[in-house]
């Protein structure tokens, strides 16, 4: 997911919202401090991670990483 905002970053697909989620991930902070970072519902953030974690078909974050690295986005 980083290398994936990374890339949105370089291409100036929202730099400052994809630097914020970047800060947010790189700190293994739990749903609720990204939520309280990022200004979003608690709800909001888990709906985004169940679909990420979906996509990856991983059920929690040690996992999403692992996959991630796999298919080389990490």
């Amino acid at each position: 997911m980083a290398r994936l905002l990374s890339v949105a970053a370089a291409r100036g697909i929202m730099p400052a919202y994809a630097g914020k989620l970047l800060t947010a991930f790189a700190k293994g902070l739990s749903n609720q401090e990204i939520g309280e970072r990022l200004f979003l519902a608690l709800d909001t953030i888990k709906g985004h991670k169940r679909r990420i974690f979906d996509k990856l078909d991983v059920k929690r974050r040690t996992e999403a990483i692992a996959r991630g690295r796999e298919l080389g986005l990490l």
